[in-house]
């Protein structure tokens, strides 16, 4: 069994939903500020660093994008979560959970060879992160790919040697000497 996507408690969606209203708020104050800035003629005096407004919006939209995953994930809509978190990888293509979220739902239905291509770009991307070998494992060994199967649990026994499944992976590996 796959190892379930980090479920977000409701302290951590009340996190991220203020985080956004915190993004939005600065949005808008700076907005304001830009707007009486302006001089008599309408000249555009500039007011402290707006460099940082296109990464704010671009993070506030990749939030609402992860959490809409999330929600259809977690009602079990696979392709819809997919699509959410394929328009979150478009911000950051770099966000490891995300990427192994979108390939368990994949998993889910059963798209097993787009479940470990997202793995293993999850693993390129931080070779450390134990839940992308741990599902990458599992989908190898659904299409009975043994030595990748392998591979792929040794690397997460590497990163996570006493890690939630690492006394089941250490039996399974053990099994098939």
């Amino acid at each position: 069994m796959l190892l379930d996507k980090k479920k977000i408690s409701l302290i951590s969606k009340v996190g991220a939903i203020g985080l956004a209203v915190v993004f939005a708020a600065s949005y808008v104050i700076l907005a304001m500020n830009l707007s009486s800035s302006r001089g008599p003629a309408g000249s555009n005096r500039q007011i402290g660093n707006v460099k940082n407004q296109p990464d704010q919006q671009k993070a506030i939209e990749m939030q609402g994008f992860i959490t809409e995953g999330n929600n259809y994930f977690d009602g079990g809509n696979y392709k819809e979560a997919i699509n959410s978190y394929q328009k979150a990888l478009d911000i950051d293509s770099s966000n490891v959970d995300v990427r192994v979220d979108m390939g368990i739902a994949y998993f889910n239905l059963n798209y097993t060879d787009e479940a470990i291509r997202e793995f293993k770009k999850a693993t390129e991307v931080n070779p450390k992160h134990s839940k992308a070998w741990y599902n990458l494992g599992v989908a190898y060994k659904k299409k009975n790919d043994i030595p990748s199967f392998k591979n792929a649990w040794e690397s997460f026994l590497k990163v996570s040697p006493d890690g939630l499944e690492a006394e089941n992976v250490k039996k399974e590996l053990e099994s098939l000497k």
